[in-house]
């Protein structure tokens, strides 16, 4: 990836956002003289992003780059950004894309936190569920077509995702239930024992949705292991995220390294959370 990136092949939010957390990890001067001219490059490629899941993409790259970086441009891209997801808000009608959206917002609060963006998203996230969700069918794929489909992976897991950063900033208990809730519908209704892998409903073979589930699976083993919040919440018994996890990234493991640059970055995200988990008791 580094040799990649140095001949500007593979200058993307994934690729560029795991180097950056193996700088973060190991402060490895190869990988600085990559990442600043790659995020450089970066700063000029997000302005051509056209769906709100490319912008969502690369503000999480720069929320993660502005916390270890004093560069000034960082913040006028997410200055930037921010407002361009929120119009997103209004216009975007598919459930996973529109979550994703609302999540990388959640996430860009410790960095850059307009007056309302934390209140407003919130809402909007509320607002999601309200319209998408059914209790035991999980949600809608299209906020327009409600009961036309439902129970795709892709919405259930990246609404999981912002349940569970927006737990992280209100500690409300709920949000956090209800990620628990989706990921176990998917588990129920998408979860294929011979390939240990979630069935998918897009084209190839799910490689980087299955990569993105294992980071949400990490995300609620965590939880799990926080006492605080296992004393309070209504946990789904005989549940084991860790497990799921660790299944998926196993069977993953053997076609990685023959993957292209932005499936070898998603599966090194997933590997690199699953590996920073607390040891199972």
């Amino acid at each position: 990836m580094v040799d990649a990136v140095g001949r500007q092949r593979a200058v993307s939010p994934d690729v560029l956002t795991f180097l950056l957390r193996c700088y973060r990890a190991t402060d490895a001067a190869p990988l600085r003289d990559a990442l600043e001219p790659a995020l450089a490059l970066g700063l000029e490629l997000r302005k051509a992003a056209s769906t709100c899941r490319e912008r969502a993409a690369w503000l999480g790259l720069f929320t993660e780059a502005a916390a270890l970086s004093p560069d000034e441009r960082l913040l006028d891209a997410i200055a930037d950004l921010v407002p361009a997801l929120r119009r997103e808000w209004t216009g975007c009608r598919i459930v996973g894309d529109l979550a994703t959206a609302i999540d990388a917002c959640l996430n860009v609060i410790g960095i850059f936190d307009p007056r309302d963006l934390a209140a407003k998203a919130i809402d909007e996230l509320e607002h999601l569920i309200a319209a998408a969700y059914r209790p035991g069918d999980g949600l809608a794929h299209d906020l327009d077509s409600p009961d036309l489909v439902r129970g795709q992976l892709a919405d259930q897991l990246r609404a999981a995702s912002a349940l569970l950063t927006a737990y992280v900033l209100t500690w409300r208990l709920p949000y956090g239930m209800l990620a628990e809730e989706l990921v176990l519908f998917a588990r129920r209704t998408r979860w294929d024992d011979d390939q240990a892998a979630f069935r998918t409903d897009e084209g190839g073979d799910g490689f980087a949705l299955n990569c993105e589930a294992a980071r949400v699976l990490c995300r609620l083993a965590s939880l799990h292991h926080d006492d605080d919040y296992r004393h309070v919440a209504v946990v789904a018994v005989g549940a084991d995220y860790h497990a799921d996890a660790e299944r998926i990234l196993t069977a993953q493991a053997l076609s990685a390294h023959d993957r292209d640059l932005a499936d070898a970055a998603a599966y090194g995200l997933a590997l690199a959370e699953f590996s920073n988990l607390p040891e199972r008791a």
